[in-house]
């Protein structure tokens, strides 16, 4: 076996790795020009556009991205075109009637958020979700067939497209729908050059020629996977929700800036990635020791880089929020702390394992409960705490949501939670990054009052304090990931 061909997971991860490290940057750019040319009004809308975007995006998937992934590597060469097709003339379906949905209740949609102004980028706001759930299913595609490298290109393109729509909207129309129009044309161009790029492997796309006769069995695994992956998304912006009903647009601008999902899966999501459909081969063809592997190599990885991250920008949250956001937005630095929580417990997908073995309807019913009691507390909370009620009410329902799924993933490798964790290196790494956390934050507080730039501060210690992380953890992380490129090289 070449050497190529043995780094080929370390190899596709790295270029999705620096793309996503490029994207993070466009989206903190976009982020911090939006935040400081529009005002709270005008960018709470346009948080309220993402938000049902992303909520209908999540809907009317219905599971069926994951399914393009189960299929294709679950399938024989004979049979994978017909369940791609089919797959595809499902996803044009409920993107379409997702785009409906929101035209059609466009009035009431406005009189929830008690904003106005949502009615001219409504237009616009519909058919995005079509076009994204289109985009991600021929990128899922893509990686299956090898191709990791394009879909880097092609998203590093796509990622200064949208940085260059921002600076237009923010510097000359000063005008959100210029955001919405653009955002749409962008995603339409870029299915083309997925298109092509998949023609040109001899992956041919045909929504037109779907069998019928396989449509109740692609629903039969999509439908539980679709609910876990709908009701996952409601669950995660209910807050949001709930903020936008009870609160003003404007706090609900600070709100949303606050809980945004911050890049910490860096190195982790790549990965991830392209890990997905070895790990559902292995599954497939009953080789759960190197499933297991795989899979405990993931969480190590995940959770040692997640966690540093994380404890560095907790520890500097207050010059985050003002690099990020600006100091209006400071109001929400509680909310901003908790969420990095969130994202930290996020350290993984924890559902990779349960959707590779098709057990869909555990998923389920997993996420339909959490929703049920996100649902709850999330007004309990609300009316306890206020602002920040509904964003305690998420951490608490996603950790013990992800406790739950690896309790069980781990059942399905014959072992329990315990051992997928390297027990002796959690403690350590927690013991090191408290230490550096309350290090970080003592001088920080130290810089503010002796009149230090928030920049400096930021930069300055947060790289200090994730370098000297990693450093006291490369040895683990680099021992992880050999093994995966080892077990990749083997099957």
């Amino acid at each position: 076996m070449s050497k190529m061909a043995k780094n080929k997971v370390l190899s596709d991860s790295f270029a999705l790795t620096l793309v996503k490290l490029l994207t993070i940057a466009v989206s903190i750019v976009s982020t911090m020009v939006l935040s400081r040319q529009l005002d709270l009004i005008n960018y709470g809308t346009y948080s309220t556009g993402n938000l049902l975007i992303n909520t209908a995006t999540s809907l009317s998937a219905l599971g069926l991205l994951d399914a393009v992934n189960y299929y294709y590597n679950g399938q024989s060469k004979e049979n994978r075109r017909k369940y791609i097709d089919t797959v595809f003339t499902l996803v044009i379906l409920m993107g379409a009637v997702a785009g409906i949905i929101i035209l059609v209740f466009g009035g009431y949609i406005q009189s929830y958020f008690h904003n106005p102004l949502l009615t001219s980028i409504l237009i616009y706001v519909a058919f995005r979700p079509l076009l994204a759930n289109i985009g991600l299913g021929m990128q899922n595609l893509q990686v299956s067939i090898g191709k990791a490298n394009i879909v880097a290109i092609r998203n590093s393109i796509i990622s200064f497209s949208k940085l260059a729509v921002v600076i237009v909207a923010a510097y000359i129309t000063h005008d959100i729908t210029t955001i919405f129009i653009c955002m749409l044309l962008v995603e339409a161009v870029s299915l083309g050059f997925y298109y092509n790029v998949l023609y040109k492997n001899s992956v041919r796309i045909q929504p037109l020629k779907f069998d019928p006769t396989l449509i109740s069995k692609i629903l039969g695994y999509c439908i539980p996977m679709g609910v876990y992956i709908q009701t996952n998304a409601l669950s995660r912006d209910l807050d949001k929700y709930v903020i936008g009903f009870f609160e003003s647009t404007d706090k609900l601008a600070v709100y949303t800036n606050a809980s945004t999902k911050l890049p910490f899966d860096v190195v982790s999501g790549p990965l991830l990635m392209v890990l997905i459909p070895i790990l559902t081969r292995c599954i497939n063809s009953g080789e759960y020791e190197n499933g297991l592997k795989l899979f405990k190599s993931n969480i190590k990885v995940g959770y040692t880089i997640t966690f540093i991250i994380g404890a560095v920008v907790i520890a500097l949250s207050k010059p985050a929020m003002l690099f990020l956001y600006g100091e209006k937005y400071l109001a929400g630095r509680t909310v901003f702390e908790i969420y990095v929580l969130v994202d930290m417990i996020n350290f993984i997908s924890f559902s990779i394992v349960l959707g590779a073995k098709g057990k869909t309807k555990i998923l389920m019913l997993i996420s339909s409960a959490a929703l049920v009691v996100n649902l709850g507390i999330n007004y309990v909370f609300y009316s306890i705490w206020g602002l920040a009620g509904p964003a305690y009410a998420t951490v608490l329902v996603v950790f013990i949501t992800n406790c739950t799924l690896l309790h069980i993933s781990a059942k399905v490798f014959g072992t329990t939670i315990f051992k997928l964790f390297d027990w002796m290196h959690v403690g350590k790494l927690l013991a090191e990054l408290l230490f550096i956390a309350i290090i970080i934050r003592k001088v920080s507080l130290l810089f503010e009052q002796i009149g230090v730039h928030y920049f400096i501060t930021l930069s300055t210690l947060g790289l200090i304090g994730v370098c000297v992380g990693v450093l006291a953890n490369f040895k683990e992380i680099k021992q992880a990931l050999g093994q995966l490129d080892e077990i990749n090289s083997s099957i």
